[in-house]
């Protein structure tokens, strides 16, 4: 039998966790979680890297825990161990070329949303019946005028061309023991584009909702999206 090689990965996982671990006080919150994507940190760790990976990949590699690196760090410096769901494994040299193949074309965006706009949307508690657990309570952004707020700013500020359908949105009960206070996806009827989007805060009272959209910047191809929201 011939032995499978997966692809040598673009940077060699162990020597980016070198770096990471020179830097492990710097990557989390004094609760646990990992500094958000537009903390210094994540350039820094990029120019230590020789910019071979993108700041804002990074983040998302530390965030979802690839090579286990977030697990380590936590390990080392005695943090709350992240709780993963299950998932079926792969090559991860294969899976680090797949990501950065999905992922080079993307930009980070940002919006904000005004205290007196989120105020109309944000999360309530609803509990569902569950046949193993009883009871469990759920919190969730406003249906169907969520995705309005969230999409009519994004594209008003950012001017793309793109339709995105709205999927799955997530809130956070507990915020000092999540990664995100709200995470959704999307994806463009016209073009395929996928869109992720995530809040790492909830905001004070008064203040705006802060959230981030990591997908393609379309602009410039106006005429392959036709389709209307």
């Amino acid at each position: 039998n011939k032995t499978k090689f997966g692809r040598k990965p673009l940077v060699d996982p162990e020597i980016v966790y070198k770096v990471l671990l020179e830097k492990k006080t710097e990557i989390f919150n004094s609760n646990g979680t990992i500094k958000p994507i537009s903390n210094e940190i994540w350039t820094k760790l990029s120019i230590e890297l020789q910019n071979k990976i993108p700041a804002n990949s990074l983040y998302i590699m530390v965030y979802q825990d690839r090579h286990d690196w977030q697990t380590r760090l936590k390990n080392i410096l005695g943090l709350e161990p992240l709780i993963k769901q299950s998932a079926p494994v792969e090559d991860s040299s294969d899976s680090d070329v797949s990501y950065f193949a999905h992922n080079k074309t993307k930009k980070l965006f940002k919006i904000a949303i005004p205290f007196e706009m989120f105020s109309t949307i944000c999360p309530t508690t609803q509990t569902y019946k569950d046949k193993t657990r009883g009871c469990r309570a759920y919190d969730v952004l406003k249906p169907h005028a969520w995705t309005d707020v969230v999409n009519d700013l994004f594209l008003k500020e950012h001017k793309l061309p793109c339709n995105f359908t709205y999927k799955r949105v997530k809130v956070s009960r507990d915020t000092s023991r999540s990664e995100k206070y709200i995470s959704f996806t999307a994806n463009c009827k016209d073009c395929g584009s996928e869109l992720e989007g995530w809040a790492d805060s909830k905001p004070k009272y008064g203040e705006s909702l802060f959230i981030n959209i990591l997908t393609e910047d379309t602009k410039g191809t106006e005429t392959n999206h036709i389709t209307k929201r």
